[in-house]
């Protein structure tokens, strides 16, 4: 007993077409198994279910009832949308990340979320305290080495919570606070360091002083001479 060729659908054996040997109707040669489609869903890039056939399928779509993009805050979570096509179909929106406003598409996964603003309150929130040594070198050539106490201002995240299905907090409360301390913006003319008074307050600044870098020292008698002494990197 002959047998026809082999299936046109798939190429290899053990598919063999299932018709009988040279057959004239149909024209092609198909076994009797279902082939899957090589292809892949346009959303998602699952496998396509819909059998493959010579009368093939222009659209490929898998299964899926719901968007299956990642939520938009980047918290490991799929969006929740009951749309596979939720992403060709939502709508673009601005939100604030740090300091930068960034267009995204609204995917949202149904749960509360930290806000990503930095505070935006006037003053001080946090410093930060950087020590390096640093050489100083005086008027008669003499150098020590000293540590060089750097301060500079963190701004902290908004504490604020996003409440579930939406992207923004705005609705509600528009300041982005952090909830610290927040403190007088003013630097020391001499050392540079921040106020520690509240932000507002009246009356002098006050501060604790680090390195003097902008002191000057002077003498009312022009024939005497300031003598600099190192004892344990303090310079006095």
């Amino acid at each position: 007993q002959h047998k026809c060729q082999i299936c046109q659908l798939r190429g290899d054996l053990p598919n063999q077409c299932h018709y009988p040997y040279q057959h004239q109707t149909p024209e092609h040669h198909q076994c009797e198994r279902l082939h899957q489609c090589p292809k892949t869903c346009s959303m998602c890039q699952e496998p396509c279910p819909i059998p493959f056939d010579f009368q093939g399928h222009d659209q490929h779509r898998c299964s899926g009832t719901v968007c299956w993009k990642d939520c938009m805050f980047s918290c490991g979570r799929k969006c929740v949308t009951e749309d596979h096509d939720h992403d060709s179909t939502t709508e673009l929106v601005q939100i604030l990340k740090g300091t930068e406003t960034q267009s995204m598409k609204r995917h949202l996964c149904g749960s509360s979320h930290r806000c990503l603003v930095i505070c935006d309150t006037p003053g001080v929130s946090k410093q930060e305290y950087k020590t390096q040594q640093k050489t100083w070198q005086t008027q008669s050539g003499e150098e020590f080495l000293y540590d060089h106490i750097e301060v500079n201002e963190i701004r902290g995240e908004c504490e604020n919570v996003i409440p579930p299905s939406q992207y923004s907090h705005d609705q509600s409360n528009k300041e982005h606070r952090c909830g610290g301390q927040h403190t007088c913006r003013e630097r020391c003319q001499d050392c540079n360091a921040f106020c520690r008074e509240a932000y507002g307050h009246t009356g002098y600044h006050q501060t604790l002083h680090r390195n003097k870098d902008q002191h000057v020292f002077t003498s009312t008698n022009p024939l005497e001479q300031i003598e600099i002494q190192s004892n344990e990197n303090v310079i006095r």
